[in-house]
């Protein structure tokens, strides 16, 4: 008898979890957005790097007249080929 009434009581506290974490789902869908799914996506433009080819976004870019770059660093790299005339 004691391992019936375990299981039961297993199940019983399995079925309150369970409409308890329904219910604040629930509650907490309601608080969202209804025109913004949780599938949407924010885009944004991605630019190649002009030394090495990486994309990364454009507000994240570092740019020299019309050419992008990943970094400070490929941008410094960049310019001190230009000036050694290579």
């Amino acid at each position: 008898m004691g391992l019936i009434k375990l299981v039961i009581l297993a199940a019983l506290i399995y079925v309150v979890w369970r409409v308890v974490m329904g219910i604040s789902a629930n509650h907490a869908a309601r608080g969202r957005d209804p025109r913004r799914s949780s599938r949407t996506i924010d885009s944004e433009r991605m630019v190649k790097c002009h030394l090495c080819g990486v994309h990364v976004p454009e507000a994240e870019a570092f740019r020299h007249h019309s050419l992008d770059f990943c970094s400070r660093e490929h941008r410094r790299e960049y310019l001190e080929h230009q000036e050694s005339g290579d």
